[in-house]
């Protein structure tokens, strides 16, 4: 067990750039090991997070319900991503097993995955609580669920003291031009809640495009048109996937450009890609430093720590002055830092 550490301790291992020392803060961070179904103790983050020179840090719930997979997936999606899974990660099942089999232990696998993913907002505040000189929390909610649960949800998450909410079009089950997200924009953009949202796949059966398809930034144009003052982060740039790395690259870009209260964090991002949205005209006071600790393994994950997406920035051919604004400077504006 780490021993816990006086305020005057909570210092992080300085950045710098040149001469100059900079603040880190990392907008993309989940205090789960979601394989492990295990919270991270507070201060082995914190510990982390100095060992990375990371300032501060967003922490983010995730409200996953496996009952939705049934409830908002129709058979014939399910399908084609229960083939398109076992046709990419487990060739040889597909040749034993029928397809109502195939697709029983797929529906199996989603669910479970479902439930280790989760993350309440109570687990969030715990952290922030404990230390919030270095920790922010982003809330979530189900974005299936009535009116009334939403409106209360978003009370609890201002009550809270949270700056944002977490969506993932994957996981949850939506789009986001469904109509049905209408009441949680609505009611993010009057409380001044930044929206964080999910873009690209997602590891697992999320690899699978047709079953991560929602994700996909386009999506975001509309809501963002229509929801001038929410400010919505588009996570991973558009960009994670395994199978496509840099997947809906393009048109992340488009919509970045096309909208001035649209952003992007880099979590799982490669750096080349980071440093192309720039040479595509995309501002540098969009771009979010993010890690996605501890979710990208073998780069930034529990044995790893937090510190190579730090070091990939700052080794960017870019100016020091655009990574210190990716590093800190442009999520210091956004959360009223």
């Amino acid at each position: 067990m780490l021993k816990a550490r006086s305020g005057e301790e909570l210092r992080a291992l300085t950045v710098k750039l040149g001469s100059r020392s900079i603040s880190v803060i990392d907008v993309h961070v989940h205090p789960k090991i979601i394989p492990m179904n295990k919270l991270i103790d507070p201060e082995r983050l914190v510990e982390e997070m100095d060992k990375a020179g990371v300032d501060k840090a967003v922490l983010l719930a995730v409200e996953t319900d496996p009952v939705d997979f049934d409830r908002f997936m129709d058979e014939e999606r399910k399908k084609e991503a229960c083939l398109e899974y076992y046709r990419f990660y487990r060739r040889s099942y597909a040749y034993i097993l029928d397809e109502g089999l195939l697709l029983y232990e797929f529906s199996t696998e989603v669910k479970r995955l479902l439930n280790l993913v989760n993350t309440t907002n109570e687990a969030v505040k715990k952290y922030v609580d404990k230390y919030p000189e270095r920790f922010i929390g982003f809330g979530s909610l189900n974005p299936n669920k009535p009116r009334d649960y939403v409106d209360e949800k978003i009370r609890l998450i201002k009550a809270y003291g949270f700056k944002g909410i977490k969506l993932l079009p994957t996981i949850q089950f939506f789009n986001p031009e469904d109509l049905k997200m209408e009441m949680v924009y609505e009611k993010a953009e009057k409380e001044g809640l930044i929206l964080l949202m999910h873009t690209g796949c997602d590891p697992g059966p999320w690899e699978v495009v047709c079953f991560s398809r929602d994700a996909n930034p386009k999506y975001l144009d509309k809501v963002a048109r229509n929801h001038p003052n929410l400010v919505i982060i588009a996570a991973h740039m558009g960009s994670y996937s395994a199978l496509e790395p840099g997947i809906w690259f393009n048109e992340m870009v488009t919509v970045l450009k096309g909208n001035e209260n649209v952003y992007a964090d880099v979590s799982a991002v490669d750096e080349a890609l980071i440093k192309r949205a720039l040479e595509l005209g995309v501002s540098e006071d969009k771009i979010l430093y993010g890690s996605d600790y501890p979710a990208v393994s073998g780069w930034c994950d529990t044995s790893t720590g937090m510190g190579n997406p730090v070091k990939a920035i700052l080794n960017l051919d870019v100016k020091d002055e655009v990574k210190e604004k990716i590093l800190g400077g442009n999520a210091k504006r956004l959360l009223g830092l």
